[in-house]
């Protein structure tokens, strides 16, 4: 059965609390908290312009919001959020995502499309986790959400399994549309991005087909 319940103890410590949220108030300063980066691909920069990299080869999508550096602690948080079915995570970092999105004032988009599993992982797991997260995003941001536009063809491996090209190669042609999308702006949700291969390609389906802003929310950034 899944975690649902707000835990008693802290989700890193396992020290007791009575507070509200999945974490005591010295794990969640632990965590690593992304400040300047780049506008478009959210890497780590002593800035806000943009890195060489989206400069030299612009991604499909236009902005990245991230929370978290993907180091630990926040590791171990998506790791129990994945893998042991810890829930209250995905509420826990989806309320921060929230919250930074709410504090940067920017016009929202159309619809929130959380990154699809493919159906047999869908059906291992029981739950997606970026669904999860964009529950709490929609909730927070009075935002739709849209399950029904793209769904995974066909299973591909774990990205953290792979290098950096095996990662492009993986998911290319992955994702298929299955209908004209009728928005403007979307923003793309998942757990983790590391190297933007995953929603890169998601967002140049949606550009294709007509999109013309895709922002990238994340919880967390491996870069």
């Amino acid at each position: 059965m899944f975690d649902l319940l707000t835990p008693s103890a802290c989700l890193l410590c396992e020290h007791q609390t009575n507070l509200s949220g999945a974490l005591c108030p010295a794990c969640l300063n632990s965590l690593v908290r992304i400040t300047n980066a780049c506008a478009r691909c959210g890497k780590c920069l002593a800035d806000t312009t943009l890195c060489g990299n989206c400069i030299r080869t612009p991604p499909f999508f236009d902005s990245t919001v991230s929370v978290y550096a993907y180091r630990y602690p926040v590791t171990d948080l998506i790791q129990a959020l994945k893998y042991k079915q810890k829930l209250i995570v995905a509420r826990e970092l989806g309320l921060r995502l929230a919250q930074k999105i709410k504090h940067k004032n920017r016009l929202l988009p159309d619809c929130i499309i959380p990154i699809p599993l493919h159906r047999r992982r869908f059906l291992g797991r029981g739950f997606n986790q970026a669904h999860e997260i964009s529950r709490v995003l929609a909730s927070q941001l009075q935002l739709p959400i849209d399950n029904d536009l793209i769904r995974r063809a066909r299973p591909t491996r774990p990205q953290f399994e792979l290098s950096a090209e095996q990662r492009h190669k993986n998911v290319t042609g992955a994702f298929e549309l299955l209908r004209s999308p009728d928005y403007k702006t979307v923003a793309i949700v998942d757990d983790i991005v590391t190297t933007g291969a995953t929603v890169n390609e998601v967002a140049k389906l949606l550009k294709r087909a007509g999109v013309l802003t895709v922002e990238v929310w994340t919880c967390a950034l491996a870069r």
